[in-house]
Formats: structure tokens, C-alpha cells, sequence
């Protein structure tokens, strides 16, 4: 592929919804000198929870309590310190969307069975175990479009009647926010 085939413009806007495809692409494109949205640096950072968590961390922004381990043991170590049954966690895959793979650790035995479960999979991402602190919240959450440091967007996102989760892809729905001070 040459440079010298493509015009798309002076700015592309990247929406692959596959992670991986648009990560690559992304980076093809920039290597070929085009201006990406979001750029392939943003892209590995918010397709990776623990990354975004780090990088959420180290700039003082407040987000759920999070752990994250590379071995099953040290998971099981995580799950076996945790007062599950009055704090709960949630347990993430690092890359994902749409709620695959989430799932809500409100006992040991679920949190063991879960990192069990995890062993059995041939992904390197397999061998990543994210936990965040279940937060007692509405069955809705909010996503903001953020430009700078302004917010120019943002969404209610609901849960359905029978999901705790609040992916639209998980039956839940999404209303439009007025921004406001």
C-alpha cells in the first residue's frame, strides 16, 4: 500500500469495532502520515482497562478500587483478601467490549471458579486478571466525550430489567445528556 494511492482527506476518524483491526490499521495509517482520531497511542491505552486504570491512577482521577495480577495464584490471593460478601468486585478482561467476559464476584467460590475458568484459555490475555470494586450505583452509568478538557458529549447508559451491566449490546439503552457547568 503507497501513500500515494490514498486521499481520505486531512483527518481520519477511526471507529473500527474491533479493537485489534483498528489498533493495526490505525498505525498503518499514521506510518503512511495521516492525522488519526482517535491516534493509535489512545487506542492501546482506552482498549486496555488496566492501562486506562494506570494511566487514570497517576493523573488523579478518581475511579473504582482496582487489583490486577499475571498469575492465577496471586488472583486467588486477591479473591481470598477480599471481604466479597459486603464489597464485591467485578472481574474484567483487560481487552474487551460489550460486557463479554465480565462478570460480578460477590463469593470466593465465583471469584476461584472464574480464575479457573480463565486458566483454561489459550489467550495470553487469559493470564491477566483484572478486579475492580463493584460500585453501588443506579442501573445506569455515564460515558463522556472529553476534547482537551472539555466534555462535548455524554450519555446515560441503563441496564435492562434483567442485566446489571449497562452495555447496549447487553440489551440496555442509551440517552443523550445536556452538558451543563
Amino acid at each position: 500500500m503507497s501513500s500515494n494511492n490514498l486521499d481520505y482527506g486531512d483527518i481520519i476518524l477511526q471507529r473500527s469495532i474491533s479493537h485489534f483491526r483498528g489498533q493495526i490499521l490505525t498505525n498503518c495509517l499514521e506510518m503512511l502520515g495521516y492525522n488519526i482520531i482517535n491516534n493509535s497511542r489512545i487506542g492501546e491505552i482506552c482498549g486496555n482497562k488496566l492501562l486506562t486504570s494506570l494511566i487514570l491512577k497517576k493523573n488523579n482521577v478518581p475511579t473504582p478500587k482496582s487489583y490486577f495480577s499475571f498469575n492465577s495464584d496471586s488472583a486467588f490471593d486477591i479473591v481470598d483478601s477480599q471481604d466479597l460478601e459486603n464489597k464485591p468486585l467485578v472481574f474484567k478482561p483487560v481487552i474487551g467490549s460489550w460486557g463479554r467476559g465480565v462478570f460480578p464476584v460477590r463469593n470466593k467460590e465465583v471469584g476461584k471458579m472464574i480464575i479457573e475458568m480463565r486458566q483454561e484459555s489459550s489467550s495470553p490475555f487469559s493470564n491477566i486478571y483484572y478486579f475492580q470494586e463493584l460500585i453501588n450505583r443506579p442501573p445506569r452509568d455515564i460515558r463522556c466525550i472529553v476534547l482537551g478538557e472539555q466534555v462535548v458529549a455524554a450519555i446515560y447508559r441503563y441496564s435492562s430489567n434483567d442485566e446489571w451491566r449497562t452495555n447496549v449490546s447487553r440489551g440496555g439503552k442509551a440517552e443523550m445528556i445536556k452538558i451543563t457547568s
